[in-house]
């Protein structure tokens, strides 16, 4: 839904199995070094349970929430000024100073249907993670790649199954994971 004044911003709500859904705000700048998991600001989400009420025309509460997630990505700043709204989303591959590159070779996902646990998230979504995404390690697919980490006692539930992907993949990519 557009976000009332702001006419280039959204708040979004994707329904999710599981009776849960995502609510999100896009483009919030966000300036400075990048922690490897973002605290969700409290501040936040009161703005998003506030302005959500107007799509829903029912109020949320704090304690409806079960689990929050800040994601961080780089953009490519033009140069240009203005708003993040106005950065390019288009990729882009940077080398190094000293002329390296990264590379992510592809993996064979052998068991390409089988669900982690409890959860609507396959073993081919976390080797795909780890093979294509460049995730480095367990919390990196909980919290990053597959929002597991979102609800702490689904993320618990299935981290060993998560390490045991992971040392699979590390394996047969001849991968070192960074625990």
């Amino acid at each position: 839904m557009p976000l009332s004044g702001s006419l280039p911003r959204y708040l979004f709500i994707l329904p999710a199995p599981h009776h849960r859904v995502y609510l999100g705000l896009t483009d919030e700048d966000n300036p400075g070094l990048i922690p490897d998991v973002p605290e969700t600001p409290e501040e936040d989400i009161d703005f998003l349970l506030h302005n959500i009420y107007f799509a829903l025309k029912q109020p949320l509460r704090r304690d409806d929430v079960i689990g929050t997630f800040t994601g961080q990505r780089p953009l490519i700043d033009s140069g240009e000024g203005g708003s993040t709204v106005d950065i390019s989303r288009k990729h882009a591959l940077i080398r190094s100073r000293d002329g390296a590159f990264s590379v992510v070779a592809q993996a064979e996902i052998s068991r390409p249907l089988e669900y982690l646990d409890g959860t609507d998230v396959t073993r081919a979504e976390v080797a795909f993670a780890l093979t294509h995404e460049g995730a480095m390690n367990a919390a990196d697919i909980l919290q990053r790649r597959t929002r597991l980490g979102l609800v702490k006692d689904d993320a618990s539930r299935v981290d060993r199954e998560v390490q045991e992907i992971i040392a699979e993949v590390a394996e047969k990519e001849n991968y070192d994971v960074i625990s």
